[in-house]
């Protein structure tokens, strides 16, 4: 084993359900690639919405549809970090970025993390917007 290899190994099935080429199944994700996918699920689930876990979610959706204020963003920013450390064991977090877009009414997300058995320092980007 060398020093870049993972020592543990996180896959799950690519939500875009993607057919791989040579088995015809569902494609995975892989490694990094798995942990950034769940971290977005769990930024985007309500809670409740799971129907076996009720306490699963955050309440970042209603908040896309506050005003789009100091305030605001820092509870936004706060809610996504709380939800990262109570449900994604995989992460170290190093840092959360919350930056508001009002021409855009959105917001650029940008965390910084580290994935537990995985020596790398990973950047996840993603940008939250209202759908009405």
């Amino acid at each position: 084993m060398t020093l870049l290899t993972p020592y543990r190994i996180y896959k799950d099935i690519d939500l875009t359900f993607t057919r791989h080429p040579q088995t015809s199944d569902v494609a995975k994700v892989l490694d990094v690639n798995s942990v950034k996918q769940a971290i977005k699920l769990l930024v985007l689930t309500r809670f409740g919405e799971r129907l076996f876990d009720p306490t699963s979610g955050s309440p970042v959706y209603g908040l896309l549809f506050d005003p789009i204020d100091p305030i605001t963003t820092e509870v936004l920013r706060r809610s996504i970090e709380q939800v990262i450390q109570n449900h994604e064991p995989r992460v170290v977090l190093n840092q959360l970025t919350v930056i508001p877009d009002p021409t855009g009414r959105a917001y650029n997300i940008t965390i910084y993390f580290t994935v537990v058995g995985i020596p790398l320092p990973v950047v996840f980007t993603f940008t939250l917007h209202r759908l009405r």
